[in-house]
């Protein structure tokens, strides 16, 4: 079986992250590395993982990295910053998941109960998550894989956050199988 060298980034608690860790079997995580001091990272290292949060020079450090263990893939599981023009344009493909239908909701401070609460404002009876192929824009690459969840009836933001954690788990590893099969044909 070939396997795909993949980094995770990180910004909080880590269950995506620790979703792919224990279901994905085309992928050799290399690290798991964070922004911040985030619980992930102890979920990361729990697992047996390399894992480190980079206080300093994060994505030079993240990239330095990347070349260093000939890294193929880059998986962002709730990682929050804006990854540089530089970076995008010279890294491998990078695959990130959004808590909602893209483009609906997405861009800069639509994240986790940001979003949540847009769908409770909106009335939406659907929401879900997206996968899609990181560029330089806050979540306007190219839509890989969506799952959709119905919400009617929902009445927090919180109610919505759990059911669509629950198809980001099982989405995102879909979507990465998907990608690194077609990515090895």
């Amino acid at each position: 079986m070939c396997y795909k060298r993949a980094i995770i980034l990180i910004s909080g608690s880590g269950t995506n992250m620790q979703a792919i860790a224990e279901k994905n079997d085309l992928i050799d995580i290399r690290g798991v590395f964070s922004d911040r001091d985030a619980y992930g990272i102890i979920r990361a290292k729990n697992l047996g993982l390399n894992a480190e949060y980079i206080k300093e020079d994060f994505f030079k450090k993240v990239f330095d990295i990347v070349k260093k263990e000939k890294i193929e893939i880059i998986i962002l599981a709730g990682f929050l910053k804006k990854i540089p023009e530089w970076f995008v344009k010279d890294a491998p493909p990078i695959l990130n998941i959004h808590p909602a239908l893209l483009p609906k909701y997405g861009g800069k401070g639509c994240y986790g109960e940001h979003v949540h609460q847009k769908v409770l404002e909106a009335e939406d009876e659907f929401t879900g998550a997206t996968v899609h192929v990181v560029d330089e824009n806050y979540d306007k690459g190219r839509i890989y894989m969506r799952s959709f969840v119905s919400v009617k009836g929902l009445k927090t933001k919180e109610e919505i956050a759990a059911k669509v954690l629950v198809t980001e788990h099982n989405l995102f590893n879909m979507a990465i199988n998907s990608f690194v099969r077609e990515e090895l044909q």
